[in-house]
């Protein structure tokens, strides 16, 4: 509330590239600009679930809803920006370097300022770090997910902000506490977070992914002031 009176994210456009998301739900009236689906290739980035068990782990749909929850804590934290939904993971929560990378792509070229990213690969691509490169001489701010207590990708890139979940005490939650030896890892709440679910209600998430949103976020409102650009939100995040 404190930031809230300073700014609230106004011009400003966050991408978050993910499962998609609930066109529907009263938490993103007004809040949304035109997207794409990398995993369906079509212009409606929307939640899917399809009541099967494709990646064969004993779940179904784990990753339904991930986007909009997701999406969700970014309109808290910034309720004047606007969200670019992009679906770069299916309902597994399964998605391709070549989506991600794409996604990247459209997000500068359609005019995002800052793009989240909750989640990560465990493989260094050099495509993706060109696209990452690309964000970055664009002036797009790219924050993304730790991996579980291992380097992951793009958040291990030094133009990326890592971010890793806090507990309720402000501590690192045993997941996340690897993320630490990055020099551009910073940390958010991300235990038993409420937020916007895939049917128009809401649920409780725990992980780096919950805490990432927080901080794209952030990012909206640094950049919606008149004296940041995105070297000064990352440098602002990191060091404070």
């Amino acid at each position: 509330a404190q930031a809230h009176t300073i700014s609230q994210g106004e011009g400003i456009i966050v991408a978050v590239l993910d499962t998609g998301i609930d066109f529907t739900h009263v938490q993103f009236q007004d809040k949304l600009v035109a997207g794409y689906d990398f995993v369906d290739a079509d212009s409606v980035p929307a939640e899917e679930r399809n009541g099967l068990d494709q990646d064969q782990d004993g779940a179904i749909d784990e990753g339904a809803g991930h986007g909009t929850h997701v999406a969700g804590i970014v309109a808290l934290t910034a309720p004047q920006a606007k969200i670019m939904p992009i679906r770069i993971f299916d309902d597994e929560g399964r998605g391709l370097y070549f989506d991600l990378i794409a996604g990247i792509m459209y997000a500068v070229d359609q005019g995002a300022d800052v793009i989240n990213l909750s989640g990560s690969g465990p493989e260094d691509e050099s495509f993706l770090e060109d696209a990452v490169i690309y964000a970055e001489a664009h002036g797009v701010v790219i924050v993304a997910a730790g991996a579980v207590n291992s380097f992951g990708y793009p958040a291990s890139y030094s133009s990326v902000i890592s971010v890793g979940a806090s507990d309720k005490l402000d501590y690192p939650t045993d997941f996340s506490n690897f993320q630490g030896i990055l020099p551009n890892t910073v940390y958010a709440p991300g235990f038993s977070i409420i937020s916007s679910y895939d049917d128009g209600s809401y649920a409780i998430w725990t992980g780096n992914s919950m805490a990432t949103p927080f901080v794209a976020g952030t990012a909206a409102l640094l950049l919606a002031t008149d004296s940041c650009d995105a070297v000064c939100a990352r440098t602002t995040l990191v060091e404070t």
